[in-house]
């Protein structure tokens, strides 16, 4: 099977695309409604849902991490802007922490699917890791977004 370099940023921008269409049909539907914040758990969760779908689906695909965190960046900026859930210095804001959080993530996820890809499991202790992950992020919320 052919390599696909950019699976993981297609993914990663289908899920970030159906967050914000829900988003908007809350807010076009119900206007009142209190959605989750764009914050560093909302970004984190986000990614690492990308990532577990990565090893679930493509998991031998290989890709520069750093290319992949500029063009998180640019989802995590460009999709809520155009949903209307960030405006003016929130856009780059959300990029910015974005493009971090998803290269953390990430980073983190790479090591942890090298230790338990050893064993046997494999795809289920990769989707427990990365709810594991998503549980530890949720000491960042209200931090920095």
């Amino acid at each position: 099977m052919k390599k696909q370099s950019g699976i993981l940023n297609l993914l990663l921008v289908a899920v970030v695309a159906v967050v914000m269409v829900v988003y908007m049909v809350c807010r076009t539907i119900q206007p009142a409604v209190v959605l989750p914040v764009l914050n560093i758990p909302m970004l984190l969760t986000l990614s690492t849902l990308a990532l577990i779908l990565k090893a679930c689906i493509a998991p031998e695909t290989e890709y520069c991490w750093i290319l992949a965190a500029v063009l998180a960046a640019l989802t995590f900026a460009l999709l809520p802007w155009v949903a209307g859930e960030a405006a003016g210095r929130e856009v780059w804001l959300t990029g910015l922490w974005g493009g971090v959080t998803f290269a953390a993530a990430e980073r983190i996820f790479a090591s942890l699917g090298e230790r338990v890809g050893s064993g046997r499991g494999g795809k289920v202790a990769m989707a427990a890791t990365g709810i594991c992950l998503i549980l530890a992020g949720q000491c960042f919320a209200g931090i920095l977004l």
